[in-house]
């Protein structure tokens, strides 16, 4: 199963964009018009589509809820793993 994943257009330069996502910076194709700021969704390298920042914002806190379940299971207590992947994500969440 493959997942899209939601991020922050940092900038853009012809069909190439730079995202953030969840404090990661990648540089991914995009054949959509997009600019800095704009939330997107991209898969596979390639931003397939826009999104509104509400849902960009709930897709994200989703991804950290289960990013801190997974740590859990691995023995890292919750509160160390909530610090650290809401500390990565945080310019997404400003």
């Amino acid at each position: 199963m493959c997942w899209a994943v939601p991020g922050k257009v940092i900038r853009v330069e012809g069909l190439k964009a730079c995202v953030d996502l969840g404090g990661v910076e990648q540089e991914v194709i995009t054949t959509i018009d997009v600019k800095p700021g704009d939330y997107v969704m991209v898969h596979a390298g390639i931003i397939i589509e826009k999104i509104k920042e509400k849902e960009a914002k709930e897709l994200m806190k989703s991804f950290a809820e289960l990013y801190v379940e997974f740590a859990v299971q691995d023995g890292v207590p919750r509160e160390k793993a909530e610090k650290e992947i809401f500390e990565k994500m945080k310019s997404l969440f400003d």
